[in-house]
C-alpha cells in the first residue's frame, strides 16, 4: 500500500468528496509534525478506511465539516464513513469527530480496530457557536482494544478550539439560550470495547446545560484501569479536576445505558453524574 510520512500539515484530506476508499495505508508523521493529522474527512460522504496504519501526534483521523462561516453558505454533511481494521497508536486521539462540524456528521461506523498510546480513543467535540446544524448523530464504536489509551471516550459540548474567539462564551457552564448558534449530540453506541490501561476516566461526557447530550449506549464492555496513574494532567482544559483512574463522569445528559459495562482498578463512583433525565446501569 501506500506510505506517507512526516507530512508538513494535514496528511489526506478528502474535501467535498464522495465514495472514496483509503485501503492498506501507512501514515506515519514524527515528533517534529504536532498539528498533523492523518486522513480527515471533510464535507464528504461515503467514505471507507480500511487496514491501515497511523502513528500521529495529534489526530489519526478527525472527521469533520467545516466552520460555521463555510457551512452556512455550502451545508454539505459528513456522513456514511467506515474506518475498519486500522491501527491507531501514539496520537492525540485515535478517531475525532469535529469540533469543526458545522453542517454535521451523520452515520459513522468504526469498528475492528487497535488504538494504542492515546490520550483519547473515541473524541467527539463541539461547542456553542458551531450552529444548529453542528449535529453529530448515530455514531458505532464496535470491537475496538485499546491500550494505554488515557481516556477511552470522550464526548464534550464544551470544547475550546484555538481559533474561537469568545472563550467566554463558549466555556460558559450555566445555561445560555438556544439559538442558531447551539449545536448537539445524539445516538452513540460504544459496544464490545475493551480498554486496558487507561489512566484517567473510563468515560467522560459533558453536554450544554441548554442542550443536553441526547442518548449514549455502552454496551458488553470493559475498562481497566492502570494498578498506579499520576493526577496530572486534565481531561479538558475547561475542567480543573484532576481525574485519576475515575470510571465514568457524565453531565448534562438526556440519557446513558450501561449495559454489561464491567470496570476494574477504578477508583470513585461507578457512575459521577449530573443532571442527567435517564440512567440505566444493570452492572452496578
Amino acid at each position: 500500500g501506500l506510505n506517507l510520512k512526516n507530512s508538513p500539515q494535514w496528511t489526506i484530506l478528502p474535501f467535498f468528496s464522495n465514495n472514496i476508499n483509503l485501503v492498506n495505508l501507512e501514515i506515519v508523521n514524527n515528533k517534529d509534525s504536532l498539528l498533523v493529522d492523518g486522513i480527515n474527512p471533510q464535507c464528504s460522504s461515503e467514505i471507507n478506511i480500511i487496514g491501515s496504519h497511523f502513528s500521529n501526534l495529534n489526530d489519526c483521523i478527525a472527521i469533520k465539516s467545516a466552520k460555521k462561516e463555510i457551512a452556512d453558505t455550502f451545508h454539505v454533511a459528513s456522513r456514511n464513513i467506515v474506518i475498519r481494521n486500522c491501527y491507531m497508536e501514539n496520537s492525540k486521539s485515535a478517531v475525532t469527530l469535529g469540533c469543526e462540524n458545522s453542517s454535521g456528521i451523520h452515520s459513522i461506523n468504526v469498528t475492528q480496530s487497535r488504538f494504542v498510546n492515546n490520550d483519547f480513543g473515541a473524541a467527539i467535540k463541539t461547542h456553542r457557536g458551531c450552529g444548529k446544524n453542528a449535529v453529530i448523530k448515530d455514531v458505532v464504536f464496535d470491537n475496538i482494544k485499546m491500550k494505554d489509551v488515557l481516556t477511552p471516550i470522550m464526548a464534550n459540548m464544551l470544547y475550546v478550539d484555538n481559533a474561537v474567539d469568545d472563550i467566554n462564551y463558549i466555556t460558559n457552564k450555566k445555561f445560555v439560550p438556544i439559538d442558531e448558534n447551539t449545536p448537539y449530540l445524539d445516538n452513540f453506541v460504544f459496544r464490545n470495547i475493551e480498554a486496558n490501561d487507561y489512566e484517567r476516566a473510563a468515560g467522560y461526557f459533558y453536554g450544554l446545560p441548554e442542550k443536553y447530550i441526547y442518548k449514549i449506549k455502552i454496551i458488553d464492555s470493559m475498562f481497566v484501569a492502570k494498578e498506579s496513574c499520576k493526577e496530572s494532567d486534565f481531561i479538558d482544559i475547561n475542567d480543573p479536576n484532576k481525574y485519576c483512574k475515575n470510571a465514568f463522569i457524565a453531565k448534562n445528559i438526556r440519557s446513558i445505558d450501561l449495559t454489561n459495562v464491567k470496570l476494574e482498578n477504578t477508583v470513585g463512583k461507578r457512575l459521577e453524574f449530573e443532571n442527567i433525565s435517564e440512567i440505566n446501569d444493570n452492572g452496578r
